[in-house]
C-alpha cells in the first residue's frame, strides 16, 4: 500500500514541520529571556541597591549615565519647609525622586511624596538647586525619619 497518494504522509510531514518550527520559535524566545535575565541583571546590579554613596544604575534615553543616591533627611518638618543638601557634584537632570518616612518603632510608614485627599496630611517632595525640599502642611510629621532616593544625570561622566 502506498500512503503518499492519499495525503496521509504529506499531512504528517506538514504537521512535523509545523511542530519543529514552533519548537524552534519557543527555544529562540527562551534564549532571549535567558539572555535578558543573565545580562540585564549583570549590567544593572545596582538598580535595587540603595546607598548613601553615588552609584551608576543605568543609561538615560539620551545615552547619559544615570546615577542614584539615597539621602538621610532626618526627621520630617512640622508644618514647615526643610531643605537637605544632596551634595551631588555636576548635577544635570533629575530622573526620579522618591522616598520613605517611618517612625522609629516602624509602626507608621509612608511613601514620599505623600498625597492625601485632605491636603493637611500631604507631604511634598522636590529637588531644587541641588537640595531636596520637603514640605509638610499643618500636620506634625516630626516623629518620622525620612530617606529620599534621587536618580539623575550629570554634566560630566564619573571616572
Amino acid at each position: 500500500m502506498h500512503y503518499g497518494n492519499n495525503g496521509i504522509l504529506k499531512g504528517a510531514e506538514y504537521a512535523t514541520d509545523k511542530y519543529q518550527n514552533k519548537a524552534e520559535q519557543e527555544q529562540n524566545e527562551l534564549a532571549k529571556i535567558d539572555d535578558y535575565i543573565q545580562n540585564g541583571r549583570a549590567n544593572n546590579e545596582n538598580a535595587n541597591k540603595y546607598s548613601e554613596n553615588e552609584q551608576i544604575i543605568g543609561t538615560w534615553i539620551d545615552g547619559k549615565t544615570i546615577y542614584q543616591k539615597t539621602v538621610d533627611c532626618g526627621t520630617l518638618p512640622n508644618n514647615a519647609l526643610k531643605k537637605i543638601q544632596s551634595n551631588i557634584e555636576n548635577f544635570e537632570h533629575l530622573i526620579s525622586i522618591k522616598g520613605v518616612a517611618f517612625s522609629s518603632s516602624m509602626t507608621q510608614q509612608i511613601p514620599l511624596p505623600y498625597v492625601h485627599p485632605d491636603s493637611i496630611y500631604s507631604i511634598m517632595l522636590d529637588f531644587r538647586e541641588n537640595d531636596i525640599t520637603i514640605l509638610t502642611k499643618c500636620k506634625d510629621f516630626s516623629n518620622l525619619n525620612a530617606y529620599v532616593t534621587i536618580q539623575y544625570t550629570k554634566t560630566t561622566v564619573k571616572e
